[in-house]
């Protein structure tokens, strides 16, 4: 399959409309001109057994504002993110990998006004991302949800998450904060971890909050940090869960399930907590 764009995607279910494929071969040559797209009011796409490649700015492999459904995808965008949700829409991605050249592996926003519901649910899935200084996971002007289990995330900046008052650019090649739109909100995001390595730091800017649930089996490699703004990143650890310090971190409010807190090694860095618990 192969849509040479601008601003046609591969398959795309809108209104209310359902599309199911399997054992698709796709590539997209154009810009704005996703693989699979869901779209609103209330599309919904289950692929099975995909192998997609962009190379478009705005072009990512699953654009969502409805809902998808994916199963053993291998995506790669050279000028796009693997996933774009907008708005209160919902991605499932399983036993999937994507390697992703701009702005980051999955974008969480919301294009108009911040809304609440997106849900990102990830499994089994490994991504990299290999923009310099982007994130492997993003989020802005959004109250999301993210459940990660089982899943592996690269990112040559050495970020996993950022969570950020902005917004993708109208020509999606960069993000915006709210000089360039004044509804523009700070993202607030849900993140769940299980069974999952994570090397890099989780950052929350301009507001933003990030409450980690690190849970059993998973590991985070790296720091925690805000920008002074307000922003936040509240951490759970519980029981069957490290958190490896590689630099200084600050947190609004650690919990641990562990009294004796042997589940976070420092490694002589620095850890501020403004509200610290111990379960």
């Amino acid at each position: 399959m192969y849509s040479s764009g601008p601003g046609a995607s591969g398959i795309l279910a809108s209104g209310k409309a359902t599309a199911t494929a399997q054992r698709i071969r796709a590539f997209s040559g154009g810009a704005r001109s996703s693989i699979f797209a869901g779209s609103e009011p209330g599309g919904a796409l289950n692929i099975t057994s995909a192998t997609a490649r962009t190379i478009g700015v705005g072009s990512p492999c699953f654009w969502v504002v409805g809902q998808i459904n994916a199963e053993g995808v291998l995506c790669e965008t050279e000028k796009s993110p693997m996933l774009v949700m907008d708005g209160a829409s919902f991605a499932k991605i399983r036993g999937s990998s994507s390697i992703s050249g701009a702005l980051a592996s999955a974008v969480v926003y919301n294009s108009g006004a911040r809304t609440e519901g997106a849900l990102l649910q990830l499994e089994d899935v490994d991504l990299t991302v290999t923009a310099p200084e982007m994130p492997g996971l993003w989020f802005g002007n959004t109250v999301a949800s993210a459940f990660l289990d089982h899943v592996e995330i690269y990112s040559y900046s050495k970020r996993v998450v950022i969570a950020n008052r902005s917004t993708v650019a109208p020509t999606f090649d960069r993000f915006v904060g709210p000089e360039a739109s004044a509804t523009v909100q700070p993202a607030v995001v849900d993140l769940h971890v299980t069974n999952s390595q994570l090397v890099g730091d989780i950052v929350a800017l301009q507001g933003s909050i990030i409450n980690l649930f690190l849970g059993e089996g998973s590991t985070l490699t790296g720091s925690v940090y805000t920008d002074s703004s307000n922003a936040t990143v509240n951490v759970r650890i519980q029981n069957g869960a490290r958190w490896i310090m590689t630099d200084k971190s600050e947190v609004g409010e650690l919990q641990s399930d562990d009294a004796s807190r042997n589940n976070i090694e420092t490694n002589g860095h620095n850890l501020v907590a403004a509200v610290k618990e111990v379960l």
